[in-house]
């Protein structure tokens, strides 16, 4: 069993709000498909959107096993075509939706590339434009397009995943280790600063808006020597999701729901 992947008994069903329909991109590995799979055991009905059908074979494999109704979508964030026509596809099995997480995110290349990376001599402007496209822009298209469902529940939650990476606070710090990664870290400081806006223009109506982040955790895009399982990050992710009230739309959260300075 993989770290990506792993499950464990652990992963209790977190106390507070609880959704029935859930929407989450990313769906195909890692973070995500540990969404997929917690929520499904809790009978949640989950709409799994993945970049490509070539993605989805893990998935596939959860949807076979018991749980709550799985549909899954293709689903690129920078494509604002396929994210209309994943909506059109969800609202053939939804009426609203209770939760959405927006967990697609790259660091073009695994591990990421100069070209997006640096050092300066060697970006190029269209490899740095795939991260902040998928990282930043992308949660904003996704909420365009399904915000209306979003609205109709009666406790409707964004979940935009973020990273301290993106903290100009913590960057700006003399004591701060620099981590130079010029397109991932500008993207995430971008959706920061979107998930306050959305925040704000939502709030009339009833919808929540958060960054949260995952921690250190073992993943294909992460560290895969991080001492925290993609189980560990879910489960304390959705314990904080689980509370939120009106009062916290806006905030950038650790996966503890610790404010994140940023």
């Amino acid at each position: 069993m993989t770290a990506a992947t792993e499950a464990t008994d652990d992963a209790a069903p977190p106390a507070g709000h609880r959704p029935s329909t859930a929407l989450v991109t990313g769906a195909a590995r890692g973070i995500g498909l540990e969404w997929v799979r917690q929520l499904r055991a809790d009978g949640v009905t989950v709409i799994a959107g993945v970049r490509t059908t070539s993605d989805q074979s893990a998935l596939e494999d959860l949807g076979a096993g018991p749980g709550g109704e799985l549909m899954i979508v293709e689903l690129d964030v920078t494509d604002e075509a396929a994210v209309h026509r994943a909506r059109v596809d969800a609202v053939e099995l939804i009426d609203h939706l209770d939760l959405v997480v927006n967990n697609a995110g790259t660091g073009a290349g695994r591990p990421a590339t100069p070209a997006s990376k640096g050092p300066v001599e060697a970006l190029d402007p269209a490899a740095m434009g795939t991260v902040i496209a998928t990282n930043a822009i992308g949660p904003v298209l996704v909420a365009k397009h399904f915000v209306d469902l979003v609205a109709r529940s009666a406790r409707g939650v964004i979940v935009n995943t973020t990273t301290v990476l993106g903290s100009l606070a913590l960057a700006s710090r003399r004591d701060a280790r620099i981590i130079t990664n010029y397109a991932y870290r500008a993207a995430y400081a971008a959706q920061n600063i979107m998930t306050l806006q959305l925040a704000q223009e939502l709030e009339p109506r009833g919808v929540i808006v958060v960054g949260l982040g995952t921690g250190h955790t073992r993943s294909r895009m992460g560290d895969r020597d991080a001492a925290q399982s993609t189980t560990e990050s879910v489960t304390a992710q959705r314990r904080v999701v689980s509370t939120l009230t009106a009062a916290d739309s806006g905030r950038v959260m650790s996966h503890l729901g610790t404010d994140v300075e940023w």
